[in-house]
């Protein structure tokens, strides 16, 4: 959410448009937020999943492998935690 506002903060005119939708579908600070009124969002939701591709939520995938295993030559033994993201695999320990 914080890079979200970050980004709308960045893009006046994304922002307005985004408050225009907000606001013709909830016109009072006491509007109920329905999954209908949730799926007219179209814009806001759109800008939520940018905000995700540009920050996203994670930059890799952990796993502990279940088995002894060699990767591009490098052995790697069961049972211990390793991280990879797009550069490399590594061990976390």
């Amino acid at each position: 959410m914080s890079f979200l506002l970050y980004h709308l903060a960045r893009n006046p005119l994304k922002q307005e448009k985004v408050y225009q939708e907000v606001n013709r579908f909830l016109p009072q600070s006491t509007s109920t937020v329905t999954p209908d009124i949730l799926a007219e969002l179209k814009y806001l939701k759109a800008a939520v999943k940018e905000s995700f591709r540009l920050n996203p939520i994670s930059i890799g995938v952990g796993r502990i492998l279940p088995e002894n295993s060699s990767f591009s030559g490098y052995h790697c033994p069961k049972d211990v935690k390793y991280f990879y993201d797009n550069l490399e695999m590594r061990n976390v320990d």
